[in-house]
C-alpha cells in the first residue's frame, strides 16, 4: 500500500518522547507519548520484536501478561490510527501475524534515532 502522495520517502526522526514523520520537508505526524515510543522503539530496533520486548520496553513493569498485551494491541490500534488520520500509509507499523511487531520502510524512507 502507498502512502496518501504515491512513494514520496517518509523521513522520520525519533527522539523516544517525541517523532515526527516528514513529506517533502515538512512535518505531516508529530508523535508524543506512547505513539512517540513505540515507534522510537520500532526504529531502534530495526527489525521485528516480540510483543513482550517491545511491551517491556514501553511500560518497564511486570504487569500481568494479558493486560499488558491488551495494553500493547489499544496502544498500536491508536498509533495506526494516528498515522492513517495525517495521511502516513497504513502498513508503516504491522503486526507480522507470528507475535511480532515491524516498522516496514519503503527503499526511500529514512529514519534517524535522535533520542
Amino acid at each position: 500500500m502507498l502512502d496518501a502522495a504515491g512513494d514520496a520517502p517518509l523521513p522520520i526522526v525519533a527522539r523516544f518522547d517525541t517523532a515526527h514523520i516528514q513529506r517533502d520537508g515538512k512535518v505531516i505526524c508529530a508523535l508524543a507519548g506512547v505513539n512517540a515510543r513505540l515507534l522510537s522503539e520500532l526504529v531502534l530496533v530495526g527489525g521485528p520484536i516480540g510483543w513482550r520486548a517491545l511491551a517491556d520496553e514501553i511500560w518497564r513493569d511486570d504487569g500481568d501478561t494479558a493486560q499488558q498485551r491488551q495494553r500493547l494491541d489499544v496502544a498500536l490500534t491508536r498509533l495506526r490510527a494516528r498515522l492513517r488520520a495525517n495521511g502516513v500509509r497504513g502498513d508503516l507499523v504491522r503486526s507480522t501475524g507470528t507475535g511480532h511487531v515491524e516498522l516496514v520502510l519503503h527503499p526511500r524512507d529514512q529514519v534517524e534515532d535522535a533520542a
